[in-house]
């Protein structure tokens, strides 16, 4: 296949000249990627990947978009002039934002029923696409917190301990899901047909708490104590693996995250 080239040939479309610093530095990185790679295979995941990053973030500029609008709104600012061009593709991009807000939504809040809020909040999902959270909603619908950890757990450690070129090794991030693990966490399994817990909505906090800790107590007896995590995996608080480094976990930085995301208005709040 002929691959294009990586600058046009007008200067004035010079990716130099059109894109910001971080822009610009993203594009020469997934050059670089795609250089170094030695096989087809491991350059369509690397392709896959930025495909799927950008357009994560274009459903959360769009998104934006929406929350923007109604600030102004409430500030009487006027968005909806047919005089100004300007004004007609800003509402257009702000009617697509909060429909996509509300489908986020409607999804992250039966997560946050079944599975609790504080887990929608330490793993940051109110800002990941809502492909994702809609896999996350069947999840928490299909099985209580301690089963999805359970399985979970096994697809993470699956695809970190694999060999092909075809899959990355658990991310040091605060939230090493894909949407892949996801999916294999909801594959049926022969111990799993005998008996699956099934997700529903708890009725108190000391509910959900104790799910998460149960999920904790089942992954410390499975992994840790048996030393079957490899150096620099561990636990979280809620029971999933994910890494460390020097003693210090992931999951520490998420919970300062955690809290700087409790002021976004999609973020999903406790049921009174």
């Amino acid at each position: 296949m002929v691959r294009a080239p990586p600058f046009p040939d007008s200067p004035w479309s010079d990716p130099a000249v059109v894109l910001a610093s971080h822009q610009l530095e993203r594009v020469r990185k997934l050059q670089r990627e795609l250089d170094s790679c030695t096989v087809a295979a491991e350059r369509a995941m690397i392709c896959r990947q930025t495909r799927d990053s950008l357009l994560d973030e274009r459903e959360n500029l769009e998104i934006l978009f929406a929350i923007c609008r109604d600030v102004m709104e409430a500030s009487e600012q006027n968005c909806t002039s047919e005089l100004d061009e300007s004004w007609q593709q800003f509402r257009e991009t702000a009617t697509k934002g909060a429909k996509l807000r509300a489908v986020r939504a409607k999804a992250l809040q039966t997560v946050a029923d079944r599975w609790g809020a504080k887990v929608v909040h330490h793993y940051g999902w109110g800002m990941i696409a809502h492909r994702y959270c809609q896999q996350l909603r069947a999840a928490a619908n299909e099985m209580d917190w301690p089963t999805f950890v359970r399985r979970l757990n096994q697809a993470l450690l699956e695809r970190h301990w694999a060999k092909s070129l075809c899959v990355h090794p658990i991310a040091a991030s605060m939230n090493p899901i894909t949407q892949p693990d996801i999916l294999k966490a909801r594959r049926p399994s022969p111990p799993d047909k005998i008996r699956l817990a099934k997700g529903k909505s708890p009725s108190t906090e000391a509910e959900l708490e104790q799910g998460h800790k149960a999920a904790k107590a089942e992954s410390e007896r499975r992994y840790r104590t048996v030393n079957k995590l490899f150096t620099g995996l561990g636990l979280d608080r809620f029971g999933v693996v994910g890494f460390w480094r020097e003693g210090v976990a992931i999951s520490a930085i998420a919970a300062v995250v955690s809290r700087l995301l409790d002021g976004f208005h999609f973020a999903i709040g406790y049921r009174s």
